[in-house]
């Protein structure tokens, strides 16, 4: 009961604090991501963040820089997991297009998506909204994230994104959203863990172990190509 109870929380206050940025402003990053993009001749998945500070993905107000980051200006390093899980997801899928290319999606994450103008991320389901355009999709949340039906949900999608708080159920940890990649030896690897892209033997084990056992899933999403 108290993940059900977390989970609606949690995607309530999201969707409460969910609001685009400015056309001014989205056109003006896009611009910017997709000149840096394109020099980068990036290819492949996005497995640290932290390496993405170039990229521009919302605003801050003067006071949510001194509380959040330091009084810098955000970036994708900051508050880009959502679209970086996104991302890796459609690479896992083989389903690269135009409009999932990196810059794309931090476009239109900050049209329908982005949260407090980026300071708290992306909203997951507006990842799901995103990508039924061109897969089949399946969730699981709260208590019905349990294993049996994580394991089922494992034989019916190729890839998959989980939304987690970073220490049990605790919603001052903060969320951090990954993808998981079904290789092809049937292994789970996540991508963008911060623990050097851990490989499970199951997807069960991969929701469950990320941050050496201690997060809290709340979300997760299987993804199918049409």
């Amino acid at each position: 009961m108290i993940k059900t109870i977390i989970c609606n929380f949690t995607f309530i206050f999201l969707k409460i604090l969910s609001k685009p940025l400015k056309k001014d402003i989205v056109e003006e990053q896009y611009n910017r991501n997709r000149v840096l993009w394109e020099k980068s001749a990036r290819e492949g998945y996005i497995d640290n963040q932290a390496k993405m500070s170039g990229y521009s993905y919302g605003t801050a107000s003067g006071i949510i820089k001194k509380l959040f980051f330091k009084g810098r200006e955000v970036n994708a390093s900051d508050n880009a997991c959502e679209v970086i899980a996104t991302y890796n997801a459609i690479v896992a899928t083989d389903n690269m297009k135009e409009h999932y290319q990196f810059p794309e999606l931090l476009k239109r994450f900050s049209r329908d998506g982005i949260v407090l103008k980026g300071a708290f991320g992306t909203n997951p389901y507006k990842i799901r909204s995103l990508l039924m355009e061109d897969y089949n999709i399946g969730e699981l949340k709260g208590n019905d994230i349990k294993k049996s039906k994580v394991c089922r949900m494992s034989g019916l999608f190729d890839a998959f994104i989980f939304c987690t708080y970073n220490k049990g159920y605790n919603p001052f940890s903060m969320l951090h959203t990954m993808c998981i990649e079904k290789t092809v030896s049937g292994s789970y690897k996540i991508h963008n863990d911060y623990e050097g892209n851990k490989t499970y033997s199951s997807l069960y084990n991969a929701v469950t172990g990320y941050n050496s056992g201690k997060g809290g899933t709340v979300y997760i999403l299987g993804l199918k190509k049409r």
